[in-house]
């Protein structure tokens, strides 16, 4: 009985082990994407890995597969823009395998567009996500975000006190 309840632990230690790390992935996830380090994200995926956007009104869907289609969608996608990702919920289903595992993650992502005319724009919705482990690391197998919430509107600044 004793050895039964020492596996069960083991496995459950595992767990608890793989998703502090896959929640760790996600802090990386939203810091690498809000800092444009392209490299560092698409290293986020695993070589295959695939990023999509489902498809809402006003915001086309897309989907990029493998790092060097991510790294060029970050660094593009990136250009001109601030970002801050807030990202919750974390829903994260570890495998039996210990090696597999998915996920549903909300986010917030506030972004500013910078220029003559600068505009505050905020992306609310969620990530379902396959994860897989690949040289000994978490790493994003399958991404794909659905937004819930979009909105813009223009930023004028905070005017100097006199």
């Amino acid at each position: 009985m004793t050895e039964n309840v020492v596996e069960n632990l083991g496995t459950r230690v595992a767990r608890l082990e793989a998703v502090a790390d896959i929640t760790r992935l996600e802090a990386r996830y939203a810091l690498a994407w809000d800092s444009t380090d392209a490299v560092g994200w698409a290293d986020l995926f695993t070589p295959d890995g695939i990023f999509e956007r489902v498809d809402v009104p006003g915001k086309d869907g897309h989907r990029k597969v493998g790092r060097d289609e991510l790294e060029a969608f970050c660094r593009r996608h990136q250009e001109g823009f601030g970002r801050f990702h807030l990202m919750h919920g974390y829903d994260i289903d570890v495998a039996e395998d210990g090696a597999t595992a998915t996920a549903r993650v909300t986010f917030e992502c506030r972004i500013v567009r910078v220029g003559d005319h600068p505009q505050f724009s905020s992306a609310t919705g969620f990530y379902d996500s396959a994860y897989a482990v690949e040289a000994g690391r978490w790493r994003i197998r399958h991404r794909k975000e659905t937004l819930v919430l979009f909105g813009e509107s223009t930023f004028f600044g905070i005017p100097q006190a006199p």
